[in-house]
């Protein structure tokens, strides 16, 4: 289902409403890169994450998209106190895109069609424009395709057993399903 279904997917959806790329040849390497990096994370991958950013951002630079939209705003847009993004910022936000846009989705997908192939009368609740929003917010939420999410003590507290400090940054990860 991942290779058939969301994968393609997803990637049509980051190429049209994100990126404004209409070659498609070029999401199938993107989605190559970041399928593997997303799997099998290693340095020769996030290379080549860095460079399909770099390639993106370029082409952005060179030729600045005319609708607006992320890339327009990363090379013409104003940031941090009225200062445009640094290439490495803008690179950055291009990888993160990237790899949120086709393998976070991606995972987002698998995980509610697996859901509801356990409980099959969710599908007619997702169905229901009246529930479909609050349902799919609570699919991510119980299914999150993130493995951890890091966050700030804002105060000192404890965590599982382990106490965390105001100001520390714990990461949390999560795990789905009952203990075997």
């Amino acid at each position: 289902m991942l290779g058939e279904f969301a994968s393609p997917f997803v990637a049509r959806v980051l190429a049209r409403m994100v990126l404004d790329e209409t070659d498609m040849a070029k999401m199938d390497r993107a989605t190559r890169v970041v399928m593997r990096v997303a799997e099998h994370p290693d340095d020769e991958g996030f290379f080549d994450l860095a460079v399909l950013s770099a390639e993106y951002l370029a082409e952005a630079i060179d030729n600045p998209p005319e609708h607006e939209g992320m890339l327009r705003a990363l090379v013409t847009g104003e940031f941090l106190d009225g200062k445009p993004m640094t290439e490495d910022q803008a690179m950055g936000a291009i990888a993160s895109t990237f790899l949120g846009g086709l393998d976070t989705s991606r995972s987002a997908i698998a995980g509610i069609c697996w859901l509801m192939a356990q409980q099959p009368e969710l599908e007619a609740r997702v169905r229901d424009p009246r529930w479909i929003r609050n349902d799919m917010d609570e699919f991510v939420r119980l299914l999150s395709p993130v493995a951890s999410l890091g966050r700030i003590a804002t105060t000192d507290t404890e965590v599982g057993g382990c106490p965390v400090k105001q100001g520390e940054q714990p990461a949390v990860a999560l795990r789905l399903g009952e203990p075997r």
